[in-house]
């Protein structure tokens, strides 16, 4: 199912930044959730995909600013999957509070 919202999503999308980011944050989204409940090759599975989608995602998050909405629910989501999954309790943290911090800038 994966690949055929692939196929047919992503072209559109990749003609909008926010619509790019707010894709590979569902996508990192499903992986994650996938890898809650997986165990041995599946939860490698998911976790490395899940990562590689929420990467890709803050790449294509670079053109829009610190305070879209696509941007920062990309970032949360993101720091709960470093958080919980890969066990990165600092790095998660601080991409929060960084996202937080950058955003409030904007509205200074």
């Amino acid at each position: 199912m994966l690949n055929l919202i692939s196929k047919f999503l992503m072209p559109r999308a990749a003609s909008n930044a926010e619509r790019t980011v707010t894709y590979f944050k569902l996508e990192g989204d499903y992986y994650r959730y996938v890898a809650e409940v997986g165990e041995g090759d599946r939860l490698k599975k998911a976790t490395d995909r899940a990562l590689n989608c929420y990467n890709s995602g803050m790449d294509a998050a670079e053109e829009l600013s610190a305070a879209d909405p696509a941007r920062l629910s990309l970032m949360l989501n993101f720091s709960v999957f470093c958080y919980e999954n890969l066990d990165k309790k600092e790095d998660a943290l601080q991409m929060a509070s960084q996202a937080y911090e950058d955003a409030a800038e904007e509205f200074e």
